[in-house]
């Protein structure tokens, strides 16, 4: 059967990067609601937010950001209502309430050093709107027109800044990408952190694959900010969540007089919820390909073949050889020598065994181009001086 109804002229699925239009973002209500309370409550508690790869934390973690800077964003989509309120009040001569949202993504090479890091977040802090509405005439405000700042003058800006009224709440996207730089972000990094939140100086919503404690043990950091806060799991979307986001662009209504059609039909609707399941990922891959099989005249089989092969390719090889934790090498080397307890193989023939299956895997990270030699081999070396030290000592010692 070949598709040949019209649809919308954009296409409204977007599947992988950070949903930044607000009329495309579907859902998340409880968590967004959940994320509010926990900011505007008497003493504000961070928040881990966690979940797997593609289950849209960014895309979760930019909208609230959007919601508490309503002069930024239009009203419209998801949260609408709270983001008009807001706007009422700016039409009022109000003042907003007394939060001064950010939003970082740690991803960015601008963030990979503490300098950088705090330069980030004074440059956003010294022109927000927040900011500048209760600090103005007041000497905390000019704190943060100084982009220089250390740990210390961070420390003073934004006790400075809860002391004139005003919260800083921190959006940090990708924070696990803070760990690639364990010579820059240390313990003193986080202590000082975890100093500012367990004050109530400071609100943090980081977005992580893996919970807190998991890096903590991982990077063996001693600080105790990975224990602090409420741990947000972010999970698929519920049934209903799904069914709306198949029913794209419903979101742009409040742009319109009258409300969008569609921009797959209805028998479309239901293969693309056949197809993705209620992952957002794949839901919105799902509406993709199947908008661009009607816009191209193809058929449905077709559009499944695309989905099956992007799909697929969105799973990298240096994705699951970066994200492995080599450490687990370390618990197989462990078995390796359990087994020749007990079957009574010689310790060499043991040894054998496991260094060949590290090389063969050696081989194949540096043909992929994806870990260097001297990586690989420190890692390895690493862990089997941990696991045989007495028998490689000489080794391990150079």
């Amino acid at each position: 059967m070949v598709m040949s109804a019209p649809s919308p002229n954009s296409c409204p699925f977007i599947a992988g990067p950070t949903i930044d239009d607000p009329k495309y973002f579907i859902g998340r209500d409880a968590q967004l609601n959940d994320m509010k309370d926990r900011m505007t409550a008497p003493q504000p508690t961070s928040i881990s937010l966690v979940g797997e790869h593609r289950i849209g934390k960014s895309s979760l973690l930019y909208r609230f950001f959007q919601y508490w800077n309503p002069d930024r964003f239009p009203p419209r989509g998801s949260g609408g209502g709270v983001v008009r309120r807001f706007a009422q009040l700016l039409k009022l001569g109000k003042k907003r309430p007394p939060y001064a949202v950010i939003y970082l993504d740690l991803q960015d090479a601008t963030c990979q050093t503490q300098a950088g890091f705090y330069r980030a977040i004074a440059t956003a802090a010294k022109d927000h709107p927040i900011v500048e509405q209760y600090g103005q005439h007041h000497h905390w405000q000019r704190l943060w027109q100084n982009t220089t700042l250390d740990g210390m003058t961070f420390a003073k800006a934004v006790k400075a800044c809860k002391e004139g009224g005003v919260l800083l709440v921190l959006c940090l996207d990708k924070f696990d990408a803070l760990f690639q730089h364990p010579e820059e972000f240390d313990n003193g990094f986080y202590d000082s952190l975890h100093s500012l939140i367990n004050h109530s100086h400071l609100m943090l919503i980081v977005a992580t694959l893996k919970n807190l404690e998991v890096y903590r043990q991982e990077q063996t950091l001693t600080s105790s900010f990975f224990n602090v806060g409420h741990v947000l799991k972010l999970e698929e979307f519920t049934p209903a969540e799904a069914a709306e986001l198949v029913k794209l662009p419903k979101g742009s209504a409040a742009l319109s007089v009258e409300e969008p059609k569609p921009a797959l039909i209805v028998e479309d609707q239901e293969k693309a919820l056949q197809w993705g399941g209620r992952h957002p990922y794949r839901l919105q891959l799902a509406g993709y390909c199947l908008w661009q099989a009607r816009q191209q005249d193809k058929d449905i089989p077709w559009a499944k073949a695309k989905f099956d092969s992007l799909l697929n390719n969105g799973i990298q090889p240096q994705d699951v050889i970066k994200n492995w934790d080599w450490r687990h090498l370390k618990t197989y080397l462990s078995r390796f020598i359990w087994i020749h307890n007990v079957i009574n193989l010689s310790i060499s023939q043991m040894i054998g065994v496991g260094i060949t299956i590290m090389v063969i895997g050696a081989i194949i990270s540096a043909m992929l181009g994806i870990i260097s030699w001297s990586e690989v081999l420190q890692r390895i070396k690493n862990i089997v001086c941990s696991t045989l030290s007495s028998n490689w000592q000489n080794w391990c010692n150079n």
